[in-house]
């Protein structure tokens, strides 16, 4: 890092999980607790090496993500906060309250949840330690449909989570939803909506299954048991989601995103704008000063490597122009907003701007591109294809 202070968010990977999921392809497992008290030391030593790259940044954002953080005890959790923290200084406050429009408060903490791992004296742990944003892995309000996914927990388990959120003092809950399940109806799909968005959250991701390989899920296509729906209905639970959500006060951010106005998830939109970040954990990405680093992906070689004193890299590249461009366009073209072409000329040079601009010209005329007020962004039309645009661009 240079010498000057510059912003960073903070990524924090707990990889253990109560049970693996029949769709979930993450770097997650479930662990003893043996593993699991290891692996946190290991993680501690960790945030110790690299209290020189987080005293010489302002943190803006920390995540803890995983696996599902909450199989840890409240304390463990605060912990670890307490050890990123330290006597950091954060970035200027961000929003709080309900729509972003009462008290600020300095950093955006979240921690992910499973609905039947959290109570309300965990909850009141997280908070009381500075957490201030719960993400909550919902994925349906069907139990059928959780059950199919493999989940641990009922749709009224996920009612009671955040019932139980509100009482902890939490006022910035995110809910997580899956849609175009197998044999899944648009109906169903508006059911599971409305539901969650009763609750109400302040910030809502629906993300379309993705039949990995190597899931159970995977599997049970492959032997010809389930089915993805189709094209029409998923284009069509995309579309409702997107009419309830405005109706209920989430604006569409980013293409599965949807939040109250203040209270997008600033953590995700440091990626989307590929801006710098540290991870700290197994399987962890870092991308500071053009470089990505990746940290050993398996929890035992992550532990060993720092019980060892060696460095727990696995993975690292150093990003050309082109290719650091390319991965702009895919992350930035995520959002709503899109890209600023006066900031992309500024980091990429006047050539490979007007280059890109060339590319881009077709895609705009077949109304898949909006290059107007001097900005790139996918249309209405263009978003559903964002993949193939971004291939086009690059």
């Amino acid at each position: 890092m240079s010498a000057r202070k510059s912003l960073v968010s903070v990524y924090v990977h707990l990889p253990w999980c109560a049970r693996k999921c029949n769709y979930c392809d993450f770097n997650s497992r479930p662990g003893s607790e043996d593993q699991r008290a290891r692996y946190l030391d290991a993680l501690m030593t960790e945030i110790d090496r690299r209290a020189e790259t987080l005293g010489g940044s302002y943190v803006r954002t920390i995540f803890f993500g995983g696996g599902t953080p909450t199989v840890y005890e409240g304390g463990q959790l605060a912990g670890v906060l307490e050890s990123v923290v330290g006597p950091h200084p954060p970035n200027p406050p961000l929003p709080s309250g309900r729509g972003g429009n009462t008290a600020s408060r300095a950093l955006e903490v979240t921690c992910e949840a499973n609905p039947e791992t959290v109570d309300l004296p965990k909850l009141r742990t997280l908070r009381e330690a500075g957490f201030n944003r719960l993400s909550i892995g919902a994925q349906s309000f069907h139990d059928d449909e959780l059950a199919m996914l493999g989940r641990g927990h009922s749709a009224g388990q996920t009612e009671q989570a955040v019932a139980a959120a509100r009482e902890a003092g939490f006022d910035n809950v995110s809910l997580d939803l899956i849609y175009a399940l197998p044999g899944q109806t648009v109906e169903r799909w508006r059911e599971t909506l409305l539901r969650a968005l009763a609750l109400p959250p302040e910030h809502l991701s629906a993300y379309g299954l993705e039949l990995c390989e190597g899931t159970p899920l995977h599997e049970r296509w492959q032997r010809g048991e389930i089915g993805p729906v189709g094209e029409s209905e998923h284009l069509a639970m995309r579309e409702v989601t997107l009419e309830l959500c405005e109706l209920a006060g989430l604006r569409r951010y980013e293409i599965s995103n949807y939040a109250l106005p203040g209270r997008e998830c600033a953590h995700n939109i440091t990626y989307w704008r590929n801006e710098p970040y540290l991870g700290l954990g197994a399987g962890a990405w870092s991308y500071l000063d053009g470089v990505r680093r990746e940290n050993l992906r398996e929890p035992i070689d992550y532990v060993k490597a720092i019980e060892s004193g060696a460095d727990p890299t696995g993975y690292e590249e150093h990003l050309d122009p082109d290719d650091a461009l390319a991965e702009a366009l895919m992350m930035g073209l995520r959002m709503v907003e899109g890209l600023d072409t006066e900031a992309l000329e500024e980091t990429y040079g006047d050539e490979r701007m007007s280059e890109l601009l060339q590319r881009a010209r077709p895609l705009a005329e077949m109304g898949l591109l909006d290059l107007s007020e001097g900005r790139i962004r996918l249309t209405a039309e263009g978003e559903p294809l964002h993949s193939e645009v971004c291939v086009r661009l690059a």
